[in-house]
């Protein structure tokens, strides 16, 4: 796969620790190492029965095809007999906002900056101790000390892991002056779906009723346009609604003073349609779904989403301002959930975000947590700055 960052088709691996526990680790820095590793990254994933599109090989290689960074930085844990139990999927890039941050190294996820993840975790076999291999990840971070400022590990949805990290980092780090933060940022709401409609509909009452004042309403205003939900799974006949759904989610969020992913990264577009292409091809648990809600002709709200390994998960949701009066977000919603209960889905997950609306179908999230660790002066300045700016910027905005 050709990229445009030449840097990321330079040195293959490289030996970083090893002996101590019998296990083995290596630093991929290359997407040829990266494919290399596909059968037994995927082998893993299986085994582990990962739910998370973006620890899928596919899923980050297009993503680094998009948004290619600086350098891959890859960590494999292996044992004495060259089993694959552990799998970091890191890059090094430099901060992608701010004036000052922009001068900052940053280790982190291979699917940050854009993040197009909702969670995300280390890949660790379940027969190895994740103490073990988590201990030999920190070491082979640590190893690598002079190539970056901050370690900077956002929606993690294992705690434990991080917790691991955070200890081994401390234990192998000579600066005092600089520390390791965990910290709860948002949470990830996702129910278990009924095998029926009639289950789903007994068990909740108040959306049915919700639903049916709705979809009257609607029937009331536009008695000859039927609701319609068109989905689709590929990229047959997607592009123009696909190009509308852009358009509109950049048109609603610039209303709101908010520059949408669309805007800031034009090349997002591109990255989704090429997932709809890949995945549609592909013999993995996972596939792009992108839906649109209609009233006769009339479109009133999109969402593009994943299904993978039983959970459907929505991940851009955009609605038609005129339409809010008849609800087109629960409308697709419930439209959306129904489907995913016909086609045999054991889970419907909204993805992170604490918005009020999704306590309707969930009544408590899974917290997400974000490691930081910064282990230079010149890093921690230069986000401090950036910090204070954006302060100063928005109390100067909010006066004009």
């Amino acid at each position: 796969m050709a990229l445009a960052s030449s840097s990321l088709n330079n040195a293959l691996v490289s030996q970083v620790s090893s002996i101590q526990n019998n296990y083995a680790t290596q630093v991929v820095s290359s997407v040829e190492g990266l494919e290399e590793l596909i059968p037994e990254w995927t082998a893993l994933t299986h085994l582990l029965g990962t739910t998370q599109i973006n620890l899928d090989p596919c899923w980050l290689l297009t993503w680094l095809e998009h948004f290619p960074p600086e350098k891959l930085f890859i960590i494999t844990v292996r044992d004495s007999q060259d089993q694959l139990l552990g799998l970091a999927p890191l890059k090094l890039d430099k901060g992608k906002t701010g004036v000052f941050n922009r001068l900052v190294r940053y280790l982190e996820f291979i699917g940050t900056q854009p993040s197009l993840y909702d969670e995300i975790q280390f890949l660790i076999h379940p027969k190895a101790s994740q103490q073990q291999v988590i201990q030999e990840i920190a070491q082979a971070i640590q190893s690598h000390a002079s190539q970056w400022d901050i370690l900077n590990l956002p929606f993690v949805s294992n705690q434990q892991q991080l917790q691991s990290l955070a200890e081994a980092l401390k234990g192998i780090d000579t600066n005092e002056s600089m520390g390791v933060t965990i910290e709860e940022t948002m949470s990830t709401f996702s129910f278990e779906l009924p095998e029926t409609i009639d289950a789903y509909e007994t068990n909740g009452k108040k959306n049915r009723r919700k639903l049916r004042e709705y979809t009257n309403k609607m029937n009331r205003y536009f008695p000859d346009d039927p609701l319609d939900l068109t989905v689709y799974e590929s990229q047959e006949g997607l592009f123009e609604d696909f190009q509308a759904f852009v358009f509109r989610h950049i048109e609603y969020w610039q209303e709101n003073g908010v520059k949408s992913p669309f805007k800031r990264y034009p090349v997002l577009k591109d990255f989704y349609l090429d997932l709809f292409e890949r995945y549609a091809r592909s013999s993995q648990p996972f596939h792009m779904q992108f839906s649109v809600l209609k009233a006769g002709e009339k479109i009133m709200g999109y969402d593009l989403g994943i299904c993978q390994r039983g959970t459907y998960l929505t991940q851009i949701p955009c609605y038609r301002a005129e339409f809010r009066r008849y609800s087109p977000g629960f409308l697709l919603t419930e439209g959306l959930i129904r489907r995913a209960i016909d086609k045999g889905l054991s889970s419907y997950s909204f993805g992170r975000g604490n918005e009020p609306y999704k306590a309707q179908w969930c009544q408590e999230g899974q917290p997400l947590w974000n490691l930081a660790y910064t282990q230079t002066s010149i890093g921690s300045f230069c986000v401090e700055i950036d910090t204070q700016l954006k302060r100063i910027f928005r109390l100067t905005e909010s006066k004009i």
